[in-house]
């Protein structure tokens, strides 16, 4: 098989590429990757990533001093990593570069167990080489909520809420409240991620001072991306997205990657039937090689922060 570009063959292109970590002033080229590919990411959520991964740990395919791929490695604990960003340039696919990527993040996996969010049209090739689908479905999601619609059913749910900057939140407390929901404590990431210039978080609190939920929203190319949305109860829900959709400019288009079975989006689907776009032919799925990664408080998980990334 010649490549359209060189004219080399696969092998003789496998043999050039060149695995190597990634650097900072690569960012550029790897949000071209991402954006050629048709994720809608910024380049600050791209260096938000780089900045809370472990040195070394997000790796790249290089061509001659051009990045044609990419992926990187979370270690979660002593026994588990995740696997994102898996993307290959088109006009090199077909040349076994994906292989090579993923032969050198499974040699940073090691003996551990892998576990990664894989998007609909990967699914069948992960379990061609020994990966096992865990379950717990997420979908993409896109378009425009009214902010009127977002109020709560007091029928439903008596709880009292108030929702605040998560700036004003000891952020000991906010970690603890994200450990218990993903199970793996990512301290480093937490503070990178709820720092970037475009973010805007908030968090839910009980009349007690109790985080039932946080949620944040960031800037992409073609969208506003929330990433995430926590909570446990439908009256901290409906506030954190009204406090999110209040807090960007009006009608301004949402992305999100949402558990379509989180029981208190029903109500809002409904109330923005004809502006909401949900896309739950294409689910994408946790898969791993060991062990599934359960998550105990799935059911309070309705958007994550990322296409894998972390667990939620």
């Amino acid at each position: 098989m010649a490549t359209e570009k060189t004219g080399e063959t696969s092998t003789d292109l496998y043999s050039q590429v060149i695995i190597r970590p990634a650097k900072r002033a690569d960012l550029d080229e790897l949000f071209t990757l991402t954006d050629q590919v048709g994720w809608d990411v910024s380049k600050e959520l791209l260096t938000a990533l780089f900045d809370s991964l472990e040195q070394g740990h997000y790796i790249v395919a290089d061509l001659h001093g051009k990045i044609i791929g990419s992926r990187f490695v979370v270690v979660l604990d002593e026994n588990t990593v995740m696997f994102d960003f898996l993307i290959v340039d088109k006009k090199y696919r077909g040349n076994r570069i994906a292989k090579k990527i993923a032969d050198a993040t499974l040699k940073i996996a090691g003996e551990r167990n892998v576990v990664l969010w894989s998007v609909p049209d990967r699914i069948e090739l992960n379990k061609k080489v020994g990966m096992k689908i865990g379950g717990g479905n997420l979908y993409f999601c896109d378009g425009f909520f009214d902010p009127e619609t977002l109020y709560v059913d007091k029928q439903h749910d008596a709880a009292e809420v108030k929702v605040v900057s998560a700036s004003e939140v000891d952020f000991e407390a906010l970690l603890a409240y994200d450990t218990s929901i993903i199970t793996f404590q990512r301290r480093k990431f937490l503070k990178v991620w709820l720092a970037k210039p475009s973010a805007i978080a908030f968090v839910a609190l009980t009349d007690g001072g109790e985080i039932v939920g946080y949620g944040q929203v960031q800037e992409a190319p073609h969208a506003y991306f929330i990433s995430p949305l926590y909570a446990d109860t439908p009256s901290a829900f409906m506030m954190l997205l009204k406090a999110i959709i209040e807090s960007i400019p009006k009608n301004s288009k949402i992305f999100m990657i949402m558990n379509v079975d989180y029981v208190a989006w029903a109500e809002v689907l409904k109330r923005n039937k004809d502006k909401i776009n949900v896309y739950p032919e294409n689910p994408i799925q946790m898969m791993y090689t060991k062990e599934n990664l359960v998550m105990p408080k799935f059911s309070s998980v309705f958007a994550i922060s990322c296409t894998g990334a972390y667990p939620a």
